[in-house]
């Protein structure tokens, strides 16, 4: 009965909304959100380097003019940054000798560990909808535009300008999740939503209440959709809280409309990170280093040895799509697990594919399953992995399942 009323509550809250906005169906497009490019340009033209390099992990060169400056003596800190196709470099004496930037945004540019090999079978996501929850997007990316079947803006009015231009992540999380060329599922169809209120603006309880609101919208949408053409996973590159009943109730609910709820939050308990070395095989296993977070750790507390038992997904060293123009790429030596939920959310929309039943915590226990140990020593460190994720032998296993299934 509780349970029940939570949801009706919800219902209701989502009706009020609707009504000052556009109306939610598939299909609907709230805006087309401007290209970043002028804005950033104009926020970071006086930087110096000193402002630029200040923390190693968030340096942002993203649509930096840094033609003038002298980079020779920061090669780590180069490796370790973003920037895009409109960051400006000094010439070639003035860089490192071994960092160069386009060549390098390219040895990152398809998904990695095996995905290639998926699609190579055909297994693209074709049919399989994929919800975000995320910033505001450039909804003309020549990445995605193709696949974008919906994006829907809420609380988002009388603010200024500024806040109506599109933001780099998320035309990181949509193209990773479902990019043509970057993305892990590159045939599914996407359904966005964002919320200005759930940015980080609000406390966490009614954070969580509005987040629960825009899982009831996607349930919604799919609603409306082909039974043949549903959203399967929402992807959400955040942390939710362990004890919000609504949010809960939400997340039960999407499930019970074979609709799973996939978050950075995954990475507490279930999942780590992997960092591909620059110019690296993406599909090479020996390509891959600890997240620099992870390192970090391990430095600082003066270890040795570190065993990592949790399942291991690449998700810094990596090419996105970005938000300064319509076919802007950025290139993320580092980043954090933001990049990790929308990863997951494309291998389980093939996954999905290949299954239609598919549920989240087969999709977990398959990923365990066929993960591989991976033991290495790096920075001083022996690192011993046991479990790094095999999409390839994902979908194997689950092609099997269903052909045994299929003649029982």
């Amino acid at each position: 009965m509780k349970k029940n009323i939570i949801i009706v509550m919800l219902t209701l809250l989502l009706a009020g909304c609707n009504a000052a906005e556009k109306p939610l169906s598939p299909g609907t497009f709230t805006r087309y959100p401007k290209a970043n490019a002028e804005l950033y340009k104009e926020i970071k033209k006086d930087l110096q380097i000193e402002d630029l390099f200040a923390d190693i992990n968030g340096i942002d060169l993203q649509c930096v003019d840094l033609s003038q400056f002298d980079l020779r003596d920061y090669k780590e800190e180069l490796f370790l940054a973003s920037f895009n196709s409109e960051t400006v470099w000094p010439d070639d004496s003035q860089l490192p000798d071994s960092f160069k930037p386009e060549e390098l945004m390219a040895s990152a540019f398809k998904p990695s560990l095996g995905i290639d090999s998926i699609h190579q079978l055909g297994i693209k996501g074709q049919n399989i909808g994929v919800a975000i929850l995320d910033h505001i997007l450039l909804c003309d990316h020549v990445e995605y535009k193709d696949n974008l079947k919906m994006y829907y803006e809420v609380n988002l009015n009388n603010l200024p300008d500024s806040y109506y231009i599109s933001h780099y992540h998320g035309s990181a999380v949509t193209s990773i999740a479902a990019g043509q060329n970057v993305g892990v599922a590159p045939e599914a169809d996407i359904y966005y939503i964002y919320d200005y209120s759930t940015s980080g603006r609000t406390e966490e309880v009614k954070s969580a209440e509005l987040l629960a609101e825009n899982i009831m919208r996607i349930i919604e949408v799919n609603e409306q959709l082909p039974a043949d053409n549903k959203i399967r996973v929402i992807s959400y590159s955040s942390g939710i809280p362990d004890d919000n009943e609504v949010l809960n109730e939400a997340i039960l609910k999407a499930r019970e409309n074979k609709i799973e709820f996939i978050y950075s939050g995954l990475f507490d308990d279930v999942f780590s990170g992997l960092r591909k070395l620059p110019y690296k095989d993406g599909d090479d296993i020996e390509s891959f280093v600890p997240v620099t977070t992870e390192l970090q750790r391990y430095q600082n507390n003066y270890q040795r040895l570190a065993y990592i038992d949790k399942i291991a997904v690449p998700f810094q060293g990596i090419t996105t799509a970005g938000a300064s123009n319509t076919d802007d790429y950025v290139y993320y030596g580092a980043g954090g697990v933001s990049w990790a939920a929308p990863y997951l959310a494309g291998l389980y929309a093939l996954c999905c594919e290949v299954k239609t039943d598919m549920t989240l915590d087969e999709f977990i226990n398959i990923a365990d399953a066929t993960s591989v140990p991976y033991d290495f020593t790096y920075e001083g460190i022996e690192f011993h992995y046991s479990k790094i994720i095999q999409p390839e032998k994902m979908i194997e296993s689950i092609i099997n399942m269903v052909t045994v299934n299929e003649h029982e």
